[in-house]
């Protein structure tokens, strides 16, 4: 696949989904295809890797395997991100958390991590500006989640620390995607990233 159509799909699919969820009466059905959409996201990111090695393969499966057992202690012991509790839209749970979550913790932690290697050489400053990168586009999901259900906070209150563990955790898994990358590239994910922002911030501005 040429990377001009995954653009073209990945920003069809958005485009649509910000029309659908804000200006028709079917926001629902759109919402629920949100697992879809997070794994369509997958697929297309890793197309586009170029130079696989096997210890990436794995790191790639342990930070979505981590991502998802930090979200099930978070969701069952308030200890991590603060009080929450995962609503239906990301689709089938284990644990009280959507199997899911673990895919959207290495597609995003990766797509971010690989954008700013095209500007940053140096190992740490890479996963420092990566997991800064992914708070600051936290800050714009937090609230759209809250609106359409994804999850809920205690009191309808966004915790400080919530941002806190985000960061920290982010920055370990860009830490080790940094250190593992090698001559990797993926020319895709500035267009995801891209894609992310101006999705989440058109639901914000029009919700």
């Amino acid at each position: 696949m040429k990377i001009k159509a995954a653009v073209i799909i990945l920003g069809l699919f958005h485009i649509s989904g910000i029309i659908a969820i804000v200006a028709t009466p079917f926001k629902d059905v759109f919402l629920s295809l949100t697992p879809l959409n997070l794994l369509i996201s997958a697929v297309l990111l890793f197309i586009f890797h170029e130079k696989y090695s096997k210890i990436q393969v794995l790191s790639f499966v342990i930070i979505a395997i981590l991502g998802y057992i930090f979200e099930v202690i978070g969701v069952n012991t308030g200890k991590i991100f603060g009080v929450y509790c995962y609503g239906p839209v990301l689709g089938w749970k284990l644990l009280e958390t959507p199997l899911i979550i673990g895919v959207n913790w290495i597609i995003l932690t990766y797509s971010i991590t690989y954008s700013w290697s095209n500007f940053i050489e140096n190992k740490w400053l890479l996963a420092i500006l990566s997991a800064v990168s992914l708070v600051l586009l936290d800050v714009i999901i937090e609230p759209v989640a809250v609106i359409y259900n994804f999850w809920r906070w205690e009191n309808d209150i966004i915790p400080i620390q919530n941002y806190v563990a985000w960061g920290i955790i982010a920055f370990l898994f860009c830490l080790t995607l940094a250190f593992l990358k090698k001559k990797s590239t993926n020319k895709f994910t500035p267009y995801f990233i891209g894609t992310q922002v101006i999705f989440f911030s058109a639901l914000l501005i029009f919700s």
